[in-house]
């Protein structure tokens, strides 16, 4: 009995140093061949990967770690003082990477640290939320030793150059860099990679940008058509545009990029992955942050199985659905990466680039000055959650017929994040003050906006202000202390509200 209460203490504790990213708990393996230091005042590099489970440790042995060896490659960041490869995988994981090739040449090139995570407590939790505490702690190992981080993951495949480029563009000063990852299908790129670049006489396989890109192009993943221009579907989650010039490349304009590299002088806390605000929070300042735009200097490819999709939709590009997105998901710094434009090419330059170039930013502008703006919303003909945070185009400022609700339960707090308010105030019955004031409701002092001879209503109700408002309720994030606590607003579902909201715009637009 002694014995397995101290082992549920052993586990209570791990866990509990796993989910603060405190990786250094777990048993770290450590291959140091030279001994070497890292040189005072040089640029180190630490690379990070995060590997496991059978499929995936397969495929970065055999797929991915062979690309990156070679004269020039990984062993480029090398330049100034060895650098260390970190990997994160299981103690079950370990025989495999440690028993290929691929990994015993690593060991001759880089120091290497192998850090085995209970799968158990991988399982247990979120095997996904395991590389991002796995980053966070990467992160903070870089900075405490002075590190640059490089961050790769076990199905990506990368140009020859790519480490080359790292290093000269950190030795610029950088403190970030940025690339787009392009998905290809799996099944059908990973065999002809194979036999068109790798060779049984020796283990590494680095492979040219131009003749990377030139494979991928005709194995794309259903995604990636997703994403581009001109196609039937397109994303959900359109993080990224692509425009494509038939048998050349490529043309992409992206709001998330890959943060191949990162340089951690200052820690700060992020809360989503390493693509999302880490580094915003960590670089601040977007001047140091370098942005690939040239397959040339630096090209990734995504090994993406068929049946790994993103959320689709079954139209077209729609732009309300787009900016709609952007305001929800592209911080200060991924808007401002969506303005650079990035080739992806085989080395083909016909004249559909240049028109294509001129389209594309031209798109950007928009998309960021009526995400920017909301001074003005036009809906379109299928209302998305987007569309539900603006009021409808004709407003009642006397409407009382947001207190009746047929479905509503009796007040109290909002129990779940199922649950909402059902209260129309912010849409079509704010309060008007005498001197032009507009607030949401009588019980809300907070000024919200003001109609003046200039400034209608409708207008007045488009401040960033009445919109989160609205996005909080229609969520059921609602943050606002006066709202979560409304004696006069009953509990709803949030489908109620929404549904309510949305015959309401629908009734205006007629």
């Amino acid at each position: 009995m002694h014995h397995n209460e101290n082992e549920s203490l052993k586990q209570q504790a791990l866990r509990q140093a796993y989910d603060n990213a405190d990786m250094d708990v777990f048993p770290c393996h450590r291959t140091e061949k030279n001994g070497q230091q890292k040189a005072p005042g040089k640029i180190y590099f630490h690379t990070v990967i995060v590997v496991f489970g059978k499929e995936f440790t397969s495929m970065f042995v055999n797929d991915v770690l062979p690309t990156q060896l070679g004269a020039g490659n990984i062993e480029s960041l090398n330049t100034e003082s060895r650098s260390t490869y970190i990997i994160y995988t299981t103690p079950e994981d370990r025989p495999a990477l440690e028993e290929s090739p691929a990994y015993k040449q690593l060991a001759q090139i880089m120091d290497i640290r192998l850090y085995l995570v209970d799968w158990q407590i991988i399982e247990s939790k979120n095997k996904y939320r395991f590389m991002i505490l796995a980053h966070k702690h990467a992160i903070r190992k870089a900075h405490e030793e002075g590190a640059r981080l490089v961050v790769l993951t076990p199905d990506a495949v990368f140009s020859e150059n790519t480490f080359h480029t790292l290093y000269r563009r950190a030795a610029e000063g950088y403190t970030a860099i940025m690339l787009a990852s392009v998905r290809v299908l799996k099944e059908e790129f990973q065999p002809l990679m194979r036999r068109f670049f790798f060779t049984a006489k020796r283990i590494e396989a680095p492979i040219k940008s131009r003749e990377l890109v030139d494979l991928a192009l005709d194995h794309l993943h259903p995604d990636t058509h997703n994403a581009t221009m001109g196609s039937e579907k397109s994303s959900g989650w359109p993080s990224q545009m692509f425009w494509s010039i038939p048998g050349e490349g490529l043309l992409a304009h992206n709001c998330h990029l890959h943060p191949i590299m990162i340089y951690p002088e200052t820690l700060s806390e992020f809360e989503g992955t390493i693509d999302d605000d880490c580094v915003c929070k960590i670089c601040k300042e977007i001047s140091k942050v370098y942005i690939i735009q040239d397959s040339d200097e630096m090209a990734v490819f995504d090994l993406s199985p068929r049946d790994s999709r993103l959320p689709e939709r079954l139209e077209p590009f729609n732009m309300d659905y787009m900016v709609g997105w952007v305001v929800d998901h592209a911080d200060e710094f991924h808007q401002q990466y969506a303005d650079h434009e990035i080739r992806i090419h085989n080395g083909k330059c016909g004249p559909l680039w240049d028109k294509l170039s001129k389209e594309s930013a031209e798109l950007v502008k928009e998309i960021k000055a009526a995400g920017l703006s909301e001074e003005e919303h036009f809906f379109p003909k299928v209302l998305l959650d987007y569309d539900l945070r603006f009021p409808p185009l004709g407003i009642d400022s006397s409407c009382t017929a947001n207190e009746k609700n047929q479905n509503a339960q009796a007040q109290g707090p909002v129990p779940d994040k199922k649950s909402t308010r059902f209260c129309l105030r912010p849409w079509n019955s704010p309060l008007l003050m005498e001197n032009g004031d507009l607030r949401s409701c009588h019980l809300r002092d907070e000024i919200m906006g003001r109609v003046d001879e200039e400034t209608t209503l409708r207008k007045a109700m488009h401040t960033s202000r009445f919109t989160e408002l609205r996005r909080q309720l229609i969520t059921g994030e609602i943050n606002d202390p006066v709202c979560k606590d409304c004696p006069l607003a009953p509990i709803t579902n949030l489908s109620d509200l929404k549904r309510t909201v949305a015959d309401m715009i629908r009734a205006s637009m007629k």
